[in-house]
């Protein structure tokens, strides 16, 4: 969103598509909002937190703590699957290699080409590098 005034009799200060101004109808909608709409919007939700966090700190501590606790998790997630993905992709890689050598040993592949072709086998290996996640404990 881009911060601008209206061109009108009354200007006004609004929060326009910052895209739509860039590139025009081609490539997005018109859409913009009025900024003492958002102004008003942005005060009462943090007049809202901030009642809530004076009424009941610890129902917000323990609601902020499991928040921070479900990203965390998630992110151990996305992590884990990035390490499944890429121990798969070393196994296939070590296939690859064993194939190749037994190609040269019997005599499909000449050496030079086994180097070759195990110089790249590796070099696409080397993007496999496993992470460490540690799942969150809970402190009571």
């Amino acid at each position: 969103m881009k911060f601008r005034s209206t061109h009108a009799k009354k200007p006004q200060r609004i929060y326009a598509c910052k895209t739509y101004a860039a590139f025009g109808k081609k490539h997005c909608t018109q859409h913009r909002i009025d900024f003492d709409v958002l102004y008003n919007l942005v005060l009462e939700k943090i007049r809202e937190c901030a009642a809530t966090a004076l009424a009941d700190s610890k129902t917000l501590a323990d609601k902020l703590f499991n928040n921070r606790l479900a990203e965390q998790n998630q992110q151990c997630e996305n992590l884990e699957r990035t390490l499944a993905k890429d121990e798969a992709r070393a196994e296939l890689l070590e296939k690859m290699v064993l194939k190749l050598y037994e190609d040269m040993l019997a005599g499909t592949v000449s050496e030079g080409n086994f180097n070759l072709m195990l110089a790249k086998t590796q070099k696409g290996a080397g993007g496999a590098a496993s992470q460490n996640c540690q799942k969150p404990q809970i402190s009571g």
